[in-house]
């Protein structure tokens, strides 16, 4: 151990080698004398141990149990005291001895390599060659261990001699020794081998020609200098690490920043001085150094010691992208910034002597040690130029932006050159899904990469080019997003391996960095995830329905004619994209405007194809940018979103206003406005508009496709057509005449009747729905026939539904209903097998299982029923012979008809006969029995106040009004003609389908969500007396698989136990904190802000409530204005007759499920 005679401390009494064997260490005397002691090395030394007496102790000297440094003189803080008992090796090894029995054991190892990152293929190579190696060395005895175990008592006998000298033969650190491997091979820790280009010994002489200007000095936070120049890789590179070696903060800034965020740095930072390039020199200010100042010949003997660093004191401050706002700065404190140098060490690939190309990327963000070849006047990066510089440098690795990826991968010859590289590592922005499969095709290796100046590097390489893993360095929590399955928010915590360099939140008492990123997990590794945009971008239109707009903007980028473009939308009713054009483009030329968006319509439709239908563009939301106004773009190089939408937030209005005024004005009006030609004509705007030239005169237009904006158009196209051919005032025509007359037969008798000032005769359109209702019934009826035995050999009735073999066919499992529906049935361990029939316009059955994942995640329900080996998903188009599926699969029907549920309705009365002729042809014995979900819309015109029976015996007249009312009473009556074959069939007529009772889940796309929306924007909700029939979709589930075993033809499923419509609306608005006003009121409101929309199209004035109108307007909204007779179903189910009525818990349930979809807006609950 020390003594008064010793300087430094050379030996341990609990390790007693290193009191038999001392070193040779010189009393404070000597060390003057020493030729190397000390600072005298001719460099700046990280090393140099100090004496806390001032004295500088000679670097040669082993120490026994300090890794003494010239920023920890004593060791590393904390670290030191608390293993003084250990020498500097038995410490270095001590990370994997985790029960500190000073045994490590070969699992040990194999768990801290894997721990650190390395897989389990290199952590048992390592375990494997450490502990056949070194095991038998450290051994207390001559007899070797059976378990190859590592005796730290011993360690220092497993050194070997072809290693740097480090440690000495006693396991003591000698600092001498690193620093002159250090000195030796500076390429290693600069990463370029290039002659003449020692970058370490140059710190110092950068340091002493800029230490004289320097005119403010600190005790506390070191002063920000700001860096505001375009330089060479290595220059700039240099430049930072020297401010940082003198005890500076380097600033670098992006010379892309704008004024504004140039003056709000150096307000904020209290910037005292600014290093200016040539090109901004009007600051006249301390002019950049270039590569000769800092590389050239002289100086070298010119030294500067190593200015004041502290562990908690910020080293260097990089600020944002300032995609959303203005750039921020991140201040770095010097222990997390050394944290960052271990990243590396955590991932499967060895690092070590790999040349990585980092000539792309910007040195106001880089931090790392990736240069290219030096220059006094940077070169302008282009992809020819960067790749030319990879292959000129012998480049292993690179790390680019994926735009140069592309542009390479566009010119086959470039293909052997990108494979002489090892990898390519990619970053601030999504690759082009085509040209990343043919790169990964050709073998070469990509590899996505995530990280922000907040948290640093957050991945690791994965098998899968377009994901990553998450790299286990960063404690990384995954925030799940409501509604959207799948989808996760990062938020990083403190950890002893990375701490964030910003805190924004605090959870479980931890902070913590919530990044508003979004993740996208892998469908079936779970493990890996890729980036799908920011929780900040997401567009949510007044539907209630979300775009992610990164991946559809990322697409429409590869169109060489368009330089960048934002999509927008919030709160409308479509989406639009605002384009800046490759080469300038007048926007206010409405012909060229025309010729640029037929240009790049090929790319828009590409997109459209991979969007949601909700998302996809039209080609008149296509606008482009003024060049009086150009965009704003990040350090990244991307559009500063926000900035840029409010900025053309008058342009964007005006075309909103556009398209609601819009028309297809290339349709003549009718030549005559006879009644047959107002037929053809609204015909033909319908199918034009919708681009459907199958449609049919009786379709109805929005189960065909039609949305909000194709209504709309035909809406505008008959309003042009009315002004333009008769006087007629047409401000007392409804806005919503498109929703009302849903087909084109309907249309066109309002536009016939319109025009003649006529009303339309009632009696006689509904006369004539009631023929085509009976005409349809007879066709799709027509040929009905039984194949199915009536007994099996014993003479027993098969097909009860609660036998012990039960195999259930479901159609539409998608759906919130039909997603319970499933999840009920997978729990009884009396249904064998649940066949489920959905419609998926891609085909995929990979595609249909995960939606359904995504519904039982929405709704609540237990994925992992899903993976119970139960279920079978099959893709169908019940309108199509055989479903589509084809006549092998559906030929084997007869192994899974035992039961048929529908909980919606066929869109296609032919789809209905379909399901039917399968039923009828089932080889089971007695058949199998069906239940079809109806609804009470086939009730719809009852009059009276005696309660409709549940009877199948309905007129077609109480089913008129709207298609879909028409359509139940056609498929009940459809059913009622199969049971007079035979078939054991119900029809159950279902009301009101409410939120689950546990979790409150209900569609955002129902009209009470829609009202509730529209109240808190409106600022009151309504009062109503009328009663709630609604039933609560767990239990309504529940209900249908007990009727289904009814020989009942018609059932009923309202509740039995109604509530007033305040039991739910008042509750609501006190969550809401909006008062209750009576129905009249809240309706006229609601009117006003339609015409209000109707005049100015804001963001705030357009609502999805406004095509609702018609709706609201009706007397019985609650359900109860129909009386209808229970009798019967309360006597089939249990569940139905047991059920609790609705109250103030459900309501508040199912605002909450809204507010956490993002469908309403959180209110602010006191406690």
């Amino acid at each position: 151990m020390a003594d008064k005679h010793r300087v430094v401390q050379t030996a341990i009494l609990d390790v007693p080698v290193t009191v038999e064997r001392p070193p040779y260490n010189p009393g404070p005397e000597e060390v003057e004398l020493l030729p190397n002691a000390g600072l005298s090395l001719g460099v700046p030394s990280v090393l140099t141990c100090s004496l806390t007496d001032g004295h500088d102790a000679y670097t040669g000297t082993a120490r026994a149990n300090k890794a003494a440094s010239t920023r920890a003189p004593e060791g590393t803080p904390g670290w030191a005291d608390a293993h003084s008992r250990q020498t500097v090796l038995q410490q270095h090894c001590d990370f994997f001895d985790t029960d500190k029995d000073s045994v490590i054991w070969p699992l040990d190892t194999f768990r801290g390599f894997y721990a650190l990152g390395f897989g389990i293929a290199l952590s048992l190579l390592s375990m494997f060659i450490i502990h056949s190696n070194f095991s038998y060395p450290t051994c207390p005895t001559w007899v070797p261990d059976p378990f190859f175990r590592l005796f730290l008592d011993n360690i220092h006998k497993a050194k070997h001699g072809s290693d740097t000298g480090t440690y000495d033969n006693e396991g003591r650190f000698i600092s001498q020794k690193l620093q002159e491997h250090v000195i030796r091979f500076p390429e290693v820790f600069c990463g370029i081998r290039k002659a003449a280009t020692l970058v370490v010994p140059h710190y110092s002489r950068f340091a002493d020609r800029y230490a004289k200007s320097l005119e403010v000095r600190s005790y506390g936070e070191p002063p920000v200098i700001g860096i505001l120049a375009n330089a060479d890789a290595i220059t700039f590179y240099t430049f930072k690490l020297g401010l940082m070696y003198l005890g500076l903060t380097p600033f670098p800034i992006s010379t892309r920043n704008s004024a504004i965020a140039i003056s709000h740095f150096v307000r904020t930072l209290g910037i005292r001085q600014m290093f200016l390039s040539e090109e901004t020199k009007e600051f006249e200010l301390v002019p950049m150094p270039d590569f000769e100042d800092l590389y050239g010949p002289g100086g070298d003997h010119e030294l500067v010691p190593m200015g004041e660093v502290s562990p908690n004191k910020t080293c260097i401050i990089l600020h944002s992208s300032g995609s959303t706002a203005l750039p921020k700065p991140i201040r770095f404190l010097d222990k997390n910034f050394r944290k960052w140098g271990t990243f590396f060490y955590f991932g499967q690939v060895d690092m070590c002597g790999v040349r990585m190309g980092g000539q792309a990327n910007p040195m106001f963000r880089e931090t790392s040690s990736k240069l290219g070849s030096p220059s006094t006047l940077p070169v302008l990066l282009t992809p020819e130029v960067l790749l030319d510089s990879l292959v000129a440098t012998r480049s292993e690795m690179v790390y680019c932006v994926p735009a140069l990826i592309e542009a390479w991968a566009r010119a086959s010859e470039n293909v052997p050159r990108i494979k002489t590289l090892r990898a390519i590592t990619y970053a601030g922005a999504p690759m082009n899904k085509q040209i990343g499969d043919r790169l990964a095709s050709e073998g070469i290796a990509l590899i996505p990469f995530y990280g922000s100046t907040e948290i640093g590097a957050a991945t690791m390489d994965k098998s899968e080019w377009d994901y990553f893993e998450i790299s286990p360095h960063i404690d990384l929590r995954l925030i799940p997003q409501e509604g959207q399955p799948g989808i996760f928010e990062p938020v990083a915590f403190d950890s002893p391996t990375f701490t964030p360099n910003v805190f924004n939140m605090t959870i479980e008492g931890r902070s913590t960095y919530a990044t508003s990123d979004l993740m996208q997990q892998h469908p079936t590794k779970k493990h890996l995830f890729r980036v799908y945009g920011r929780a900040d971008d997401q567009l949510i239109l007044s539907t209630g329905e979300k775009t992610n707009p990164a991946p559809l903007e990322a697409i429409l980028l590869q169109d060489p004619h368009v330089f960048a473009c934002l999509m927008f939308g919030r709160g409308r009713f479509q989406n639009g994209v605002l384009i800046q054009p490759k080469d300038p483009l007048e926007a206010t030329d409405e012909a060229k405007l025309e010729e640029y968006r037929n240009k790049i319509w090929p790319s828009i439709e590409k997109m459209n194809a991979y969007a949601p239908a909700h998302s996809r563009i039209f080609k008149e939301m296509i606008m482009v940018t003024k060049s009086s106004k150009p965009l704003e773009y990040t350090a990244k190089g991307t559009p500063r979103r926000q900035v840029c939408i409010a900025a053309y937030a008058d342009e964007i209005d005006a075309l909103y206003k556009r398209v609601e005024e819009s028309s297809q004005t290339d349709l003549l009006p009718p030549r005559d406005w006879a009644p047959e030609t107002v037929h053809e004509y609204v015909r033909d705007v319908a199918k034009k508009v919708m681009k459907n030239v199958a449609l049919q005169d009786e379709d109805d237009i929005f189960q065909h496709g039609c949305d909000s904006l194709q209504a709309t158009w035909i809406r505008n196209t008959i309003m042009h057509a009315l002004r333009s051919a008769s006087s007629i005032d047409i401000h007392g025509i409804p806005s919503n005449f498109v929703y009302v007359n849903h087909t084109v037969s309907k249309l066109a008798a309002w536009l016939s009747a319109t025009y003649s000032g006529k009303s339309v005769d009632k009696d006689a359109e509904c006369a004539a729905s009631i023929e085509r209702m009976r005409a349809l019934l007879d066709k799709y009826s027509a040929g009905l026939e039984r194949q199915f035995p009536e007994k099996a050999a014993n003479g027993q009735a098969i097909g009860q539904f609660n036998a012990a073999t039960q195999t259930v066919v479901v159609t539409g499992t998608t759906g919130r209903l039909g997603s319970h529906l499933l999840a009920q049935l997978l729990q009884r361990p009396d249904v064998r097998r649940v066949y489920a029939l959905n419609r998926e316009s891609s085909g995929s059955i990979d595609a249909l299982e995960k939606r359904s994942r995504e519904a039982f995640k929405l709704w609540g329900l237990d994925e992992s029923l899903l993976a119970c080996g139960k279920v079978s998903f099959h893709v169908v188009d019940l309108a199509r012979p055989h479903f589509g599926l084809g006549e092998a699969l559906h030929n084997k029907h007869g192994e899974w008809t035992s039961t048929s549920l529908w909980p919606s309705f066929a869109p296609l009365i032919a789809g209905a006969r379909n399901l039917l002729d399968l039923a009828l042809n089932s080889p089971l014995p007695d058949g199998p029995r069906v239940l079809f979900v109806s609804s009470i819309s086939s009730l719809r015109n009852h009059q009276g106040s005696s309660p409709a029976g549940e009877t199948i015996d309905v007129d077609p007249a109480l089913a008129y009004g709207t298609g879909y009312s028409e359509s139940k009473w056609i498929t009940e009556q459809l059913l009622a003609r199969a049971a007079e074959k035979g078939l054991k069939s119900t029809s159950v007529r279902v009301g009101q389908v409410s939120g689950d009772q546990h979790t409150g889940g209900w569609s955002t796309t129902e009209w009470v969500a829609v009202l509730v929306r529209t109240s808190q924007r409106l600022g009151c909700i309504p009062s109503r007396e009328e009663d709630l029939t609604w039933v609560a979709v767990d239990v309504v589930a529940a209900t249908l698989q007990e009727m289904v075993d009814s020989d009942e033809r018609t059932l009923h499923l309202v509740s039995p136990r109604p509530v007033p419509w305040n039991t739910v609306f008042v509750p609501i608005a006190e969550r809401l904190q909006v008062p209750v006003v009576p129905y009249p009121e809240w309706l006229a409101r609601l009117e006003k802000s339609a015409a209000v929309a109707s005049e100015r199209p804001g963001v705030e004035q357009h609502d999805s409530a406004h095509n609702l109108l018609s709706f609201f307007k009706h007397a019985g909204l609650g359900g109860a204005s129909i009386p209808l007779s229970l009798e019967k179903a309360l006597r089939c189910s249990k569940a139905l007759a047991n059920v609790r009525p609705i109250d103030s818990n459900d309501a508040l349930r199912y605002i909450e499920f809204w507010e956490k979809v993002g469908y309403v807006k959180p209110s602010v609950v006191s406690n």
